[in-house]
């Protein structure tokens, strides 16, 4: 398990930053529990965005809390990622008119 975190952190940095129009068009929290070795049950809520790239393609990222709060689906803008992971989206248009 070690040996593929340390491949997927390799191959993570190999990737360009890219910047590109996208369009949220999906937002979730999905809840996931563990219970420590004390018996002790942790529920932790995962925050996910799936943007539509201009090119067509569909990307998701899990983003941290104050991330996920502040974009509404259906806000159009420029997405900055790096391989599977969400840098930043600067919003450039916002659309209040959620039936896209």
């Amino acid at each position: 398990m070690i040996f593929l975190e340390i491949r997927k952190a390799r191959k993570h940095k190999k990737q360009p930053i890219q910047t590109i129009n996208a369009t949220l068009i999906l937002k979730e929290m999905i809840p996931r529990s563990t219970v420590s070795s004390r018996g002790i049950s942790n529920v932790y809520i995962h925050h996910y965005m799936k943007f539509k790239l201009e090119n067509g393609e569909e990307k998701e990222f899990e983003v941290l809390p104050e991330q996920y709060a502040v974009i509404l689906e259906g806000n159009i803008g420029e997405l900055t990622f790096k391989g599977d992971k969400y840098l930043s989206f600067y919003i450039t248009n916002i659309n209040v008119n959620r039936e896209n």
